[in-house]
């Protein structure tokens, strides 16, 4: 009954638009994905995004309108079920997961140990929000990205075989970008000594696992949701014993239980945006290098 009304709603929401309005060549969930897209597609294509900057494609609850602009999409690409997982329930008639154009070999799981053999690695985590297995975050990585660019670009070839010659030179032109990103994160975090971090979700673990940061935990709880004592206790245990010097959270989460464990254990922490899609973040260079930054900050 409830997908029924949905369905209805949305139905109305659509005839009593301009249907010119939802005209889109290609529909993507989060803005990461239309930076990489549109590195190869340029302006020969229109992309749109669905969910606005500020929100956790996590916890997003889809509204009337937005069935209307994925039917209407030639293409609509969601992450992965991890991530964007509502997306994937959506009928349309062109539905990507992009994760599934990682190759296996930069495939990352969470439950993975990203730290050094001889830290205290605690990825303790709320009972009722658990993120084990595949790790959907991998955008935050330019190599990683680039690793996949070619099974992109096969895809839209495919869906639009008539711009196959552009968009291969696009791609080209996007893995030298991405190759000397690489270097410039290389070279910038080269010289940190302390690389022991605690996050406050495992959203960045494909740049710290590439440039050999040591992730000792992570809080992993749901928006608001708040720790019991001694699983706060834990994590501080886990932060002091391991000489952690910054905890990073992202924007799009509630940053209340990790301002809590900052300022019990006398350390700060730092808030990066790994969508980005707000002024000065409306591109992928632009979004790695914001957040390449804070973490060269917090850890000098």
């Amino acid at each position: 009954m409830k997908k029924l009304l949905f369905i209805l709603i949305a139905v109305l929401v659509f005839t009593s638009c301009d249907k010119k309005n939802y005209k889109v060549d290609i529909l993507v969930t989060i803005y990461p994905f239309k930076f990489i897209l549109q590195e190869i597609v340029k302006d020969e294509l229109v992309i749109n995004v669905l969910l606005t900057a500020s929100i956790d494609p996590h916890t997003y609850e889809m509204v009337p309108s937005d069935l209307i602009k994925v039917q209407k999409a030639e293409l609509f690409i969601y992450g992965d079920k991890q991530l964007d997982g509502w997306a994937s329930k959506l009928e349309a008639k062109n539905k990507i997961q992009l994760s599934d154009l990682l190759p296996d070999t930069l495939r990352l799981n969470i439950s993975e140990p990203l730290s050094n053999k001889n830290l205290t690695v605690d990825h303790t985590h709320n009972q009722n929000h658990s993120h084990e297995g595949f790790d959907p975050h991998f955008w935050t990585d330019p190599i990683t990205v680039k690793g996949m660019t070619n099974n992109i670009v096969s895809l839209l070839i495919k869906h639009f075989p008539d711009k196959k010659y552009t968009f291969i030179a696009n791609s080209e032109i996007f893995k030298s970008k991405l190759e000397q990103l690489d270097s410039n994160i290389f070279q910038k975090t080269k010289t940190i000594q302390n690389r022991n971090i605690f996050s406050s979700h495992p959203f960045y673990n494909y740049f710290f696992k590439r440039y050999e940061f040591n992730i000792v935990g992570f809080l992993e709880v749901s928006p608001g949701q708040v720790l019991s004592p001694k699983e706060m206790k834990m994590m501080m245990d886990v932060v002091k014993k391991n000489n952690v010097k910054a905890i990073f959270t992202n924007k799009q989460h509630s940053d209340r239980t990790t301002k809590i464990l900052a300022e019990s254990v006398g350390i700060k922490y730092y808030v990066l945006d790994p969508i980005g899609g707000t002024e000065n973040l409306m591109d992928y260079v632009s979004v790695v290098n914001h957040n390449l930054e804070i973490i060269a900050k917090a850890l000098k």
